[in-house]
């Protein structure tokens, strides 16, 4: 192989690399909520430096009582969450999905669950709108994701019930 070969191949080589790795998740942002219109709003956000708030909002009470009573728990997850976390946020390729999925020809009803993402990274945004009422195939990563992070959310307000 000649020089010029091996410049070109190495060239390459750098390419696929950079292509095929995974977004670094120094700094970042995630956002992850649940949705029923009228009846609840589950929010949970998480910072890189594993920091985060869960804000619960049950509308079809406050509405009936007239008032907004939304429930915060702040904290920090341990290392083995924080750390499985980032992981599945690394391979869930959220920053190559489409906008939203589950609202092609219907409009979404007063029923439906809505789940909305949103990665923050290096001053950029990526959002992403799910209607859960429709049939839509994931990747097993992001699956895994949305599967942990209710796992967090449901562990973390747990902890901060008092009776």
């Amino acid at each position: 192989m000649n020089k010029i070969e091996l410049l070109i191949a190495t060239f390459f080589a750098i390419i696929l690399i950079g292509c095929t790795s995974t977004p670094s998740m120094d700094n970042f942002t995630y956002t992850y909520s649940m949705e029923n219109v009228n009846n609840f709003k589950i929010e949970f956000q998480l910072n890189s430096d594993s920091t985060f708030k869960i804000t619960q909002f049950n509308f079809f009470f406050d509405n009936f009582e007239n008032t907004k009573k939304p429930i915060s728990t702040e904290g920090t997850l341990n290392s083995e969450e924080f750390s499985k976390l980032k992981k599945l946020l690394q391979q869930s390729n959220i920053e190559n999905m489409k906008d939203s999925y589950g609202f092609d020809d219907k409009i979404a009803s007063e029923s439906d669950i809505m789940y909305m993402i949103e990665l923050k990274q290096n001053e950029k945004s990526k959002f992403v709108s799910i209607n859960a009422n429709d049939v839509i195939t994931f990747s097993k990563k992001f699956t895994e994701l949305i599967s942990y992070t209710n796992t967090i959310i449901s562990s973390k307000t747990q902890e901060s019930i008092v009776f």
